[in-house]
């Protein structure tokens, strides 16, 4: 079984200003995945949330850029 880990563990960041997330066994392109993160980098936690959730209400899309 692996292990699994992050690489900025060395970085010293914010806990209360950073997120950190990882996917795996997901059924979802690398393409729609860094679409999506790019969308709610540098958003507040409450931002990030709002977009989400208007995005699957259909409500607001996530713009592709590539």
């Amino acid at each position: 079984m692996p292990s699994w880990g992050y690489s900025l563990k060395s970085l010293n960041l914010d806990p209360e200003r950073t997120a950190i997330a990882s996917l795996r066994d997901v059924d979802m392109s690398m393409k729609k995945a860094v679409e999506v993160c790019s969308s709610i980098k540098g958003l507040t936690l409450e931002e990030a949330r709002r977009l989400l959730r208007d995005v699957i209400a259909l409500k607001k899309p996530i713009p592709y850029r590539r």
